[in-house]
């Protein structure tokens, strides 16, 4: 990666006793198109000048598409570059984003609620020190809310605003001070069906707030969202094909568990299924229709209630553009299936009233599909 003005001698030594192609990845963040396609000049020909083979170039996290078509027409003007495969990579706020559970982690907090939600991605903190009505006019999707840990009216807003379906989600709630609810707030707490991560930590308002905005997060291995999204990131901008091409030599005659799934997902974007999944409700599909819309894999119906799947989507912080939904006490499709289905059974004898019961069950509707 190409993040200084110099290639290590080290490197170059390593690249050509492995008989290795290079793959040079450079950061555009923060930087101007000079400054980016002067250190890859730089870069280049110090590899060049220790005979390693360049046979692309990935400028990631430019600025704007229109950023990374410039930073490539300059590079195609040089000699050293005008033949290599060329590709740029826009920054994705989400991936920069740390989870709940890396904030926790930097502060030493201690999880008082919503252990199961860590997961969740935090867009940006809101220090609540201000009166109540001020603080809901403040609260944006995916934020974190700071507060004193005596704030029991902030603590209580944000968890209503959560519920509510007319309020933005917040990602979790820090509690300062090392102060806790009193009992009767945390036996309200409990009983919430949908409850979203409660931090305590021992520092005061201000040094907490002070502390995230100097944090600094890596993507960690364990959060698959992220993984995720850097992967469809990846798909959609680079020519994978073109690229595996390219590096064809390198390639290992085993079959990993990586390069198997590689392939998987490969067919199974290239033939596009449609998926019809009946346990809409269930957080674990949800999460992995994610997955594999952001991934555009397959396309997906889910069946259920909208207004509790959507909520629910809401709730659980997850992006799915205009995914289907199919509510088959409300499908058009209803009288239909049922008639099918009456009359494939025939020889059974069923009534459209026992078919119309069927086809409310939501195995039975996705069958029909």
């Amino acid at each position: 990666s190409v993040t200084s003005l110099q290639i290590s001698d080290l490197d170059p030594a390593i690249i050509k006793n492995l008989s290795c192609p290079v793959l040079m990845v450079a950061k555009a963040k923060d930087m101007s198109t000079e400054d980016v396609t002067s250190r890859i000049s730089v870069g280049m020909e110090s590899l060049l000048s220790k005979s390693c083979e360049v046979i692309s170039v990935i400028v990631n996290r430019v600025a704007s598409a229109d950023q990374g078509k410039e930073i490539i027409a300059r590079l195609k003007e040089q000699e050293m570059c005008k033949d290599l495969a060329l590709f740029a990579m826009p920054e994705d706020a989400i991936i920069g984003q740390p989870a709940v559970s890396e904030v926790a982690t930097a502060l030493n907090a201690r999880v008082l609620f919503g252990e199961e939600d860590m997961y969740r991605h935090v867009s940006g903190f809101i220090v609540a020190a201000m009166h109540l009505h001020h603080f809901l006019s403040r609260i944006k999707s995916g934020t974190m809310v700071i507060t004193p840990g005596d704030r029991a009216d902030i603590l209580l807003a944000s968890m209503a605003s959560f519920s509510s379906d007319r309020m933005e989600k917040i990602s979790g709630i820090v509690l300062t001070g090392g102060q806790i609810p009193e009992d009767t707030v945390m036996e309200l707490l409990q009983g919430y069906a949908d409850m979203i991560p409660v931090l305590s930590v021992d520092m005061d308002t201000y040094p907490t707030a002070v502390a995230v905005e100097n944090l600094r997060f890596n993507m960690a291995p364990g959060d698959e969202r992220k993984i995720t999204r850097a992967l469809a990131l990846f798909e959609e901008n680079i020519d994978v094909e073109k690229l595996g091409e390219l590096i064809v030599s390198a390639e290992s005659t085993v079959m990993t568990p990586k390069s198997f799934e590689f392939m998987v997902m490969q067919r199974a974007r290239e033939l596009k299924k449609r998926i019809v999944l009946p346990e809409g409700q269930e957080d674990r599909i949800l999460m992995a229709t994610e997955d594999l819309i952001r991934r555009k894999i397959v396309d997906i119906t889910l069946l259920g209630n909208k207004e509790a799947i959507t909520q629910r989507i809401g709730q659980l912080g997850l992006h799915m553009g205009d995914v289907e939904i199919i509510d088959p006490e409300t499908s058009p499709h209803l009288e239909e299936f049922a008639k099918t289905y009456v009359e494939l059974r025939k020889h059974k004898n069923h009534t459209m009233e026992d078919a119309r019961d069927r086809m409310l069950d939501l195995n039975y509707f996705g069958t029909m599909m």
